[in-house]
């Protein structure tokens, strides 16, 4: 029986593997065909092998070519020292000279990873592979593009020598800092021909093209280096070098000698950005871009370029700085400045308080959570285990909203972010774009506290709906891209998404109008157009020093922002607050747009989905929100704009009708002291009137009361005997509305008191 059994699994087994061997089969025979057909299909370009000098065309808003950089020079592998070749070799691909294009150990090696690994994460390509997919092949990763990569590298080697494809891959790698080609790159780095690069700086420009711009010698200078040793270590495993050149290259570190002059410097990073931005969109590499012969259409303003780059300037060095001015219509970059070298565009940092308007007020704005004059009580809180506090731990005690966003209090914010949840809160500003970390889950997050941050370009993006009537529209560099022969390979069509209710995107807009007249941003005021503006500040425990200042701003025409930070957050690194106005983003701001602009930007136009109201003031400082009658005296009503789908609806009863009050009066033996309440928006006339023989033989007025808020006691001595004195009140508000009060009736059969004093009365408070 048992055998039975045995017979049985052994002949489903045997099944199964006849099976996959015959679909292993029939898929090599596919692939098979699939190679045959497509090799046969196949060309290598020679013009792309031989476009490789061409620098990379980039022209501004205007169609005028910009001029940047150092031109691509052609460097010939026989001018190169053999420890530069030897650099490349040891680091990318040491079997260069030994194999037929394609190292099959590696790819072996690789093809394993991939296949455990369920994608393509090791590509193990030799450095004629390397030359084909720049200048050839889009930045796809997928099994069909990596086939006709190995087809057209073995054409590569079957029609070049090893030497010749050397010259052509040092001509054409990226390099960073707008550097296409060995020779550019020692002349941008090092002030020197490629033909006298040193064994150490050969090594720093064999370690910089795994990834230019994180291993960048200006902005990672840690990072490059520990790639240089490694490189030199891999030099000296195959004794490219000897122990002592080993040691010495070693103990040189990074030494730069960099040549690029002012133009350079204020538009390397603009152009960079338009570089990266167009392999993006092509989905090709950067140097395919150049040995394309690809034109590339920017929204760059020379105008605004060079003045944002001058403005932007500290007199100290050591600090780092971001900023981007755009077009708010068609969401183009029109000027971007780093002294962060390559890169800046991507650097991420928390926003501190520039996230409130993004995170908590436009979200509670959106769902009905506050009103734009909405009360809020500023003091210190503790929220469970988180106890934030304002700036100076200065409060304010009740504070509306808007001054809360305009001042950046911090008590506020947590208290509405606490209120509309973090989830929610979260999931609005998502669709503004803004990322998140797992770990971002805490009330924190209200002042900016994220785990990994954003970038400035992220951070404008998210802004662009409060200028854009609630849409989200993204910025970019490039307008179109084109070929060598003008055919158009890319258009920008500028696209949005509503994202919130225009309605927000106005209210809190004129909250941050409100930072510019009264709140944290006053150093934008006195610009004759209006602007709109948040700052951010983090700080540390010493109030003295900051590791961001940044602030946004906004007119109707342009979006800008100017981020000042430590690089790395170190210490030595760290913002002085005593800088003052040379580090201030919104003076700087100011200074740009005083410039910039030859003529001012429109006015925001209120939508028709918000509407003006007058309120109660009354009601208001209870925290009701009650409207104004037409008998509400102007100076007790507060003026508020909300979204008209959701504002007061509850009408005032304050002003309807005369607030009555009791008078009292007390005899004595010849005078009579009278006792009355009076509030401050109704006139108060004290009357009497006197009698005789019950007879009206005089009326008069003893008092005349306005504007106060009090407990009055009056006393009448101006008495006769023999008389009846009536008393009462007239009562009037502003609004034109009478009412008298009680009369009260005393008489007097007494002789007169001498030495009468008709105006005396006393005030008790």
């Amino acid at each position: 029986m048992q055998n039975t059994v045995e017979r049985k699994n052994k002949s489903k087994l045997y099944k199964i593997l006849k099976i996959a061997l015959s679909f292993m089969l029939v898929a090599f025979v596919v692939v098979g065909l699939y190679v045959i057909i497509l090799s046969s299909t196949l060309k290598l370009n020679d013009e792309m092998l031989d476009s490789l000098t061409t620098p990379v065309s980039i022209y501004d808003k205007e169609n005028t070519l910009v001029n940047f950089g150092v031109d691509s020079p052609y460097v010939s592998v026989d001018e190169l020292n053999q420890h530069t070749i030897d650099a490349f070799i040891s680091i990318e691909d040491e079997k260069f000279y030994a194999h037929k294009g394609i190292n099959i150990g590696r790819m072996a090696k690789a093809l394993v990873n991939n296949i455990s690994s369920g994608s393509i994460v090791e590509g193990a390509s030799t450095i004629s592979q390397q030359l084909i997919k720049n200048t050839h092949l889009d930045n796809e990763k997928t099994y069909s593009r990596k086939i006709r990569e190995i087809l057209l590298t073995l054409k590569l080697e079957q029609k070049y020598s090893k030497d010749e494809i050397m010259e052509m891959y040092l001509n054409a790698i990226y390099f960073g800092s707008g550097c296409y080609g060995l020779e550019s790159a020692s002349i941008f780095y090092f002030g020197k021909n490629a033909k006298d690069l040193t064994i150490n700086e050969s090594a720093i420009l064999a370690g910089i093209i795994k990834s230019p711009s994180y291993l960048s010698p200006i902005n990672y200078p840690s990072e490059c280096l520990e790639r240089k040793n490694l490189v030199l270590k891999q030099m000296l495993v195959n004794e490219k070098i000897t122990k002592e050149q080993y040691e010495t290259s070693i103990a040189e570190g990074i030494e730069l000698n960099l040549t690029n002059p002012k133009h350079e410097i204020t538009y390397s990073e603009y152009i960079t950005s338009a570089i990266s931005e167009a392999s993006e969109i092509l989905q090709i590499s950067k140097n395919s871009i150049a040995s394309n012969n690809y034109k590339i259409y920017t929204y760059l303003d020379n105008n605004a370029q060079n003045l944002l780059s001058k403005n932007i300037e500290t007199s100290d060095s050591s600090v780092m700085h971001n900023g981007i001015l755009i077009d708010n219509e068609t969401g183009g970059i029109n000027a971007f400045c780093s002294n962060l070298q390559f890169g800046g565009i991507s650097v991420k940092r928390t926003p501190a308080s520039t996230l409130k308007p993004i995170l908590v007020y436009a979200p509670a704005i959106e769902i009905g959570n506050i009103y734009f004059d909405t009360i809020i009580q500023d003091e210190p809180t503790n929220f469970g285990d988180y106890s934030p506090h304002n700036i100076n731990n200065k409060y304010y005690g009740d504070i509306t909203a808007s001054s809360a966003l305009a001042l950046s209090l911090n008590i506020p914010a947590v208290k509405i972010l606490e209120q509309i949840g973090i989830d929610q809160a979260k999931e609005f500003a998502s669709n503004l774009g803004i990322p998140f970390d797992e770990n971002d889950n805490g009330l924190a997050l209200a002042l900016g506290g994220m785990t990994k941050g954003i970038s400035i370009l992220e951070l404008c993006n998210a802004y662009s709906p409060f200028v854009n009537n609630g849409s989200y529209k993204e910025a970019t560099f490039i307008r179109k891209i084109t070929d060598q022969d003008g055919k158009i390979l890319y258009m920008h069509n500028p696209t949005s998404k509503k994202v919130m209710k225009d309605s927000t995107a106005y209210l809190i807009g004129e909250m941050m109008r409100k930072t510019v007249t009264e709140g944290t941003c006053k150093a934008l005021k006195g610009l004759d157009f209006e602007v709109r503006a948040k700052s951010g500040t983090n700080g540390t425990a010493d109030e003295s020093l900051n590791t961001d200042m940044l602030c946004v701003a906004q007119t109707t025409k342009h979006t800008s922002c100017i981020w000042y930070y430590a690089k790395d957050n170190e210490k030595e690194n760290l913002i002085k607050t005593s800088l003052g106005n040379d580090i201030s983003p919104t003076l700087k701001i100011k200074s740009l747009f005083e410039e910039y602009y030859t003529s001012a930007p429109k006015d925001f136009v209120k939508p028709n989905s918000v509407v003006e109201l007058k309120l109660d003031r009354l009601s208001y400082e209870k925290g009701v929100f009650e409207i104004a009658t037409a008998n509400t005296p102007e100076r007790y009503t507060i003026t508020s704009i909300f979204d008209i789908t959701n504002k007061p609806k509850a009408i005032s009863t304050n002003f309807s009708k005369v607030q009555s009050t009791k008078l009292t009066a007390i005899k004595g033996d010849s005078s009579v002291k009278l006792k009355f309440d009076v509030i401050n928006y109704q006139n108060y006339k004290l009357i009497r009137k006197q009698y005789k023989n019950n007879r009206l033989i005089n009326t008069s007025t003893l008092l005349e009361i306005k504007e106060k808020d009090d407990f009055i006691e009056y006393i009448d001595e101006d008495i006769e005997s023999n008389s009846k004195y009536v008393y009462m009140l007239e009562i009037e508000q502003k609004s034109g509305l009478k009412e008298n009060s009680n009369q009260v009736t005393v008489f007097f059969n007494a002789p007169p008191r001498e030495n009468k004093n008709i105006d005396s009365y006393r005030w008790y408070f």
